[in-house]
């Protein structure tokens, strides 16, 4: 199939499943409906862009979803189209940039969360480090960091990342609140029992610093007591008042 200008059936473009390409959390029937009527008063939309995949020949749409149905409501059988090659990888992107760009209607918060939620589970963009999907989805980071532990059930953590640079490095370990209270107790219990710092660190996987912090913080609580001005609800330290 020649790429470019091309004219191709509507009935190729809306495909089964072919909203999976789509960043917008939903198909806007009204925004569907003004845009049919526009074309049959003449108006000139730009192209739809879609794109083809060499390994599977499957057309997938990247931009131009509701200029689509909207040639489709008005019983149009064949629309011109710009065909590049491309994945579905391709597709999804072309249509995150094209709407950051704000060439068609501009994202909403929940179009946002599809953006970001597509990149994290995609085999090679959820490589990425968080600023970088932030700027290609046109939000902050700490919105990427939001979405991503709503959704942390569902998206597999990936091994490495790869960071702006173009640079892959190895994840950071967890941070679960659970896992650290775990591996502070097991730091305590092994210093209790004479194991030396330099031995805990290296059993349990972590830098010599972070056992002397886990028992410099034990040692401090254990010298607190329940503050007898606040009616026990604060803590200070042993022989303060």
């Amino acid at each position: 199939m020649k790429l470019g200008k091309q004219e191709l059936s509507v009935s190729c473009l809306i495909r089964r499943n072919w909203l999976d390409t789509e960043m917008r959390a939903a198909i806007n029937q009204t925004k569907v409906r003004q845009y049919a009527m526009e074309i049959k008063d003449g108006a000139n939309f730009p192209l739809p862009v879609a794109f083809i995949d060499p390994k599977d020949e499957i057309v997938r749409v990247g931009d131009g979803f509701h200029r689509i149905l909207a040639y489709e409501e008005n019983g149009v059988d064949k629309i011109s189209v710009d065909l590049k090659r491309g994945s579905r990888r391709d597709a999804f992107l072309y249509g995150i940039e094209s709407n950051r760009k704000q060439k068609g209607m501009p994202f909403s918060t929940g179009d946002l969360e599809k953006c970001i939620l597509t990149l994290l589970k995609d085999e090679e963009t959820r490589k990425w480090q968080q600023n970088k999907i932030a700027e290609t989805v046109g939000c902050s980071q700490g919105y990427v960091s939001t979405v991503a532990k709503k959704f942390k059930d569902v998206v597999d953590r990936p091994d490495t990342i790869v960071d702006r640079n173009g640079v892959v490095r190895s994840m950071p370990q967890s941070k679960d609140k659970a896992v650290v209270i775990e591996r502070k107790e097991k730091a305590l219990d092994m210093f209790a029992r004479g194991t030396p710092k330099i031995e805990i660190g290296r059993k349990l996987g972590v830098a010599r610093a972070s056992v002397q912090r886990y028992i410099k913080d034990a040692m401090e609580e254990a010298e607190l007591v329940k503050c007898p001005h606040c009616n026990g609800t604060g803590l200070i330290k042993q022989g303060e008042t």
